[in-house]
C-alpha cells in the first residue's frame, strides 16, 4: 500500500495593474500577470505583496480583484523524503 502525505494549502490571486504616466504626462494603467501568494489576503496585505514583488521597479498599483483558492494536495511520502529538506534536531 502506498503511502501518502497530503496538505490543504490556501492562495490568493492578486489580480492587478500597473499605474504609470504615458509620454503626455496622463496616468495610465497595464493590466499584468496575476500575482499568486500564499494565504488568505485582505486589500492591505495584498498591496503590501505586491509593492515587496515590484519593490524598486514600480510603485503604483490598482488592485482590480482578489480570488482565494484551497486547494489540496497529494504526494507519495516517498518522493515527499527525496525531495524534502530534513530539519536537524536543534534547527527549530
Amino acid at each position: 500500500m502506498k503511502q501518502t502525505i497530503t496538505r490543504t494549502v490556501t492562495s490568493t490571486i492578486i489580480n492587478h495593474a500597473i499605474i504609470h504616466l504615458n509620454d503626455d504626462g496622463e496616468p495610465q494603467t497595464t493590466k499584468v500577470e496575476p500575482l499568486i501568494v500564499s494565504g488568505k489576503l485582505d486589500n492591505d496585505k495584498a498591496m503590501k505583496a505586491l509593492k515587496t514583488h515590484y519593490y524598486g521597479e514600480y510603485d503604483n498599483f490598482i488592485i482590480v480583484s482578489l480570488e482565494t483558492e484551497t486547494e489540496q494536495y497529494e504526494m507519495e511520502l516517498n518522493t515527499f523524503i527525496q525531495n524534502a529538506t530534513k530539519i536537524e534536531k536543534g534547527d527549530k
